[in-house]
């Protein structure tokens, strides 16, 4: 599942299947820029948004992996390349003030 600003953009589609199959073991790989492992503030905001989104024998069942990712800029349109400076520009912003 991808991380976008901190939310996992499909988490709430396990806890159904998840919670009618109890025995079933769960696991789930995140992709982020942020290391997860070693950014403790970003993990911890990660899985208390995930523990919010399922039920608490679902969220307590699975079995996290964090996978660093990254974005491939030569592969991407004009308008994601643009949309991305302009994050980046506001997030620079952001840190200045």
């Amino acid at each position: 599942m991808p991380v976008y600003i901190a939310n996992l953009t499909a988490v709430k589609r396990v806890g159904q299947p998840a919670a009618a199959a109890p025995q079933v073991p769960i696991a789930i790989a995140t992709v982020s820029m942020n290391d997860l492992y070693s950014d403790t503030n970003a993990r911890d905001e990660v899985l208390s948004k995930c523990k919010a989104a399922l039920p608490a024998p679902v969220f307590e069942r699975i079995n996290w992996f964090y996978l660093r990712g990254g974005l491939d800029y030569e592969r991407m349109r004009f308008t994601h390349r643009m949309l991305m400076r302009m994050m980046y520009g506001m997030a620079q912003r952001h840190q200045e003030g």
